[in-house]
């Protein structure tokens, strides 16, 4: 739901543009950490690596290449490295995100597939 949800969002025509281009920014870092979260708790059998990450960033330009084609949008580099940095941030918050009891139950899945590396 929240992939569709996103790709909705920056697919519509917005009649004026809200905030500037830093909150923009922030908005795809902030949107990228978010399915980062919920991809890595949706498939627990697997660590945040490689996979998932590039899988989120594929989708991220698949919504830039989306927009190019779109009238009434366009494709941005930086927002392709908004959502990198959010898929980044969420990576390199595991260890912070392990020590929160309502999280930590997800990393504690017995075998080698649940511990960060």
């Amino acid at each position: 739901m929240a992939l569709v949800a996103i790709m909705l969002a920056t697919t519509v025509r917005i009649p004026a543009e809200v905030g500037g281009a830093i909150n923009d920014k922030l908005i795809h870092a902030l949107a990228f950490f978010g399915l980062s979260l919920l991809t890595d708790f949706s498939l627990v059998r697997s660590r945040f690596g490689l996979a998932k990450a590039g899988t989120l960033f594929a989708y991220g330009t698949l919504i830039e290449l989306i927009q190019h084609q779109l009238p009434y949008r366009e494709f941005s580099l930086a927002d392709l490295l908004a959502n990198g940095a959010g898929i980044l941030g969420y990576w390199v918050s595991i260890p912070l995100l392990q020590r929160l009891p309502r999280l930590k139950a997800r990393w504690s899945q017995p075998g080698p597939d649940s511990r960060f590396s």
